[in-house]
């Protein structure tokens, strides 16, 4: 022990004296803001009537099945911040505190409107199924990202509008349910979209949003 009575800290041999401590930018570990609902909520219901309805075939929840990991909104994606090449450098401590002291709507929880159930983001094999909203929660959720997007942008210094070309399109912001394989027969696809929209409540409340990086 040392004369201040904290345990003495061995040096690495092979760590250089002054080796400075690396900084984690977006590009390297990425950054997504995710909005959350309580899976003991409202949205309960239908996450029972996708599981019973795809009983069977080989789906799985993205999300829902642990506390740890309820449904949610992605208002953006791990990996759109790490394939932005504008982002490479803009340490992650940066990012997280300009998005949030500047998108002050990402700190209230919204009331979120529900309209249809269907097919979201078909990507190769898979299909997500989910719901969508109402138009009036639609626009007032994509403001919120253009927000998002638009601070990330001038911490990293880009002037001017928004390159939309390295971010996701998307109209129809939704939460995912469930995914199904792209073969799974039309007629149980429509079977579970039909049982998931008879439980489907009118609205639900989008919590506050959580700034998440991979790597903290």
């Amino acid at each position: 022990m040392s004369g201040y009575g904290k345990a003495d800290r061995k040096r690495d041999p092979e760590r250089p004296r002054h080796a400075r401590r690396t900084v984690q930018t977006v590009g390297s570990v990425g950054l997504s803001v995710l909005r959350t609902t309580d899976p003991f909520g409202p949205v309960r219901e239908p996450l029972v009537a996708f599981d019973l309805a795809t009983s069977g075939l080989a789906a799985r929840r993205v999300r829902g099945q642990f506390v740890d990991f309820p449904p949610a909104l992605n208002q953006l994606q791990v990996h759109e911040a790490l394939r932005n090449p504008h982002l490479r450098r803009v340490p992650i401590n940066d990012a997280v505190r300009v998005v949030y002291e500047n998108v002050l709507s990402l700190r209230r929880p919204i009331d979120a409107a529900i309209g249809r159930v269907g097919l979201f983001g078909k990507k190769g094999k898979q299909i997500h199924l989910g719901f969508a909203f109402t138009e009036e929660t639609e626009v007032k959720l994509n403001e919120e990202r253009a927000d998002v997007i638009r601070e990330l942008e001038m911490v990293a210094g880009v002037s001017g509008n928004v390159d939309e070309s390295f971010w996701l399109p998307r109209q129809h912001p939704h939460i995912t349910l469930g995914i199904l394989q792209a073969d799974t027969p039309d007629y149980r696809v429509r079977y579970a979209i039909n049982k998931v929209k008879e439980v489907l409540p009118d609205s639900l409340l989008l919590e506050r949003a959580k700034i998440y990086t991979p790597e903290h």
